[in-house]
């Protein structure tokens, strides 16, 4: 699974807010600091994604 991919279902599960059931599989409902930590999570995973599928090194973003 790719950073992008992982990321967009963070932040797709944080708007959500959990309480959702699809068939078999029930996402929680969840406090909003998880909901939170998600959007923030699943931006990181995003951007992360990005850089590197443009051949941009992370590691000299942060000097």
């Amino acid at each position: 699974m790719s950073l992008q991919v992982l990321g967009a279902v963070c932040i797709a599960v944080a708007i959500v807010g959990g309480g959702l059931k699809i068939n078999e599989v029930e996402i929680p409902q969840l406090s909003q600091r998880r909901m939170i930590t998600l959007v923030l999570a699943g931006f990181l995973f995003l951007g992360s994604g990005l850089l590197m599928g443009q051949g941009v090194d992370p590691a000299v973003l942060t000097t």
